[in-house]
């Protein structure tokens, strides 16, 4: 067992990868990659994650504006007229005007 060990150890160190990876510059060279793909704090995963979060947010905002486009519209809709305004106070706020009564129907 240990004989075929040996041998493939042998193998391995007259082999041209060995001999390669054996020198300095490329070991450093490998290890600065995997420093910088893995373990740095603007690495590369650390960057698809924050890609991600930015589409998410940018999706967010498009949703947001639509959002304050259909409020200002409505606004401009209830400070138009009065009729409109009053409408909204009653379905919306439950208001009444002096005198009258509202009988709230609850559907089950």
């Amino acid at each position: 067992m240990k004989k075929f060990f040996q041998s493939k150890l042998q193998v391995l160190q007259t082999s041209k990868w060995w001999r390669v990876l054996r020198n300095r510059y490329v070991f450093f060279a490998v290890a600065f990659v995997i420093w910088i793909l893995f373990l740095d704090t603007n690495s590369v995963l650390i960057q698809w994650e924050l890609k991600q979060e930015l589409k998410q947010l940018e999706a967010d905002k498009q949703f947001f504006q639509k959002e304050i486009e259909a409020n200002k519209a409505a606004l401009e809709a209830l400070t138009g007229s009065d009729e409109n305004l009053e409408k909204y106070a009653r379905e919306n706020h439950l208001m009444v005007r002096e005198g009258e009564e509202v009988f709230i129907v609850a559907e089950e």
